[in-house]
């Protein structure tokens, strides 16, 4: 079965850690990350503002990585004919259509209501509803994401406790929780 194609909002990639962990679990095969070139656009224009730890060089890098481990992600936005509560939106969902993906992963969900996605076959989840789906439907794959998410935390070295209670800061209360559970019982 083809993974789902997952448009990936700006806001979601913004943070670095649920971008990581979301990447990881694209490259593992999960999902399908899938953006435009205006939601990059607007990601990078954001940490380039907000972060001023990170020069344009290694904002350029970033990106230039996504690309490159990503080939298929990146789609231009179709025009669509839908009414949003913040019309800048658009572009998220055309995307998504163009691409032929059901499933945007936001912060934003009051941005993307159910009514005005389903013409489209589209809904929208957080990302804690998205990696919670994930765990459960491909637990062992997942809990191997995280391991090898952790270990690759180098600056400064970071521990699974630290690594989930970064994500659990980030909004993935439920996802970090059920982690932890299932670790748990794995000795």
């Amino acid at each position: 079965m083809a993974p789902t194609r997952v448009v990936i909002d700006a806001c979601v990639l913004y943070d670095a850690a649920v971008r990581d962990l979301l990447l990881r679990i694209g490259m593992a095969g999960l999902i399908e990350p899938i953006w435009s070139p205006r939601i990059l656009d607007e990601c990078f224009a954001a940490l380039g503002r907000n972060r001023p730890d990170l020069t344009p060089e290694q904002l350029q890098l970033l990106r230039a990585a996504m690309s490159r481990a990503f080939p298929r992600a990146e789609f231009r936005a179709d025009a669509v004919s839908i009414v949003l509560p913040d019309l800048k939106d658009l572009h998220v969902v055309g995307t998504a259509v163009a691409a032929s993906a059901p499933l945007i992963c936001t912060y934003n969900l009051q941005d993307f209501p159910a009514d005005s996605l389903r013409p489209f076959g589209l809904h929208a989840q957080h990302p804690d509803a998205l990696a919670l789906d994930l765990l459960g439907a491909h637990t062992d794959a997942v809990l191997a994401v995280l391991v090898e998410h952790a270990r690759a935390l180098r600056r400064p070295p970071t521990t699974m406790d630290r690594l989930l209670a970064t994500l659990e800061a980030r909004g993935l209360h439920t996802f970090a929780a059920a982690a932890r559970d299932e670790l748990a019982k794995r000795g």
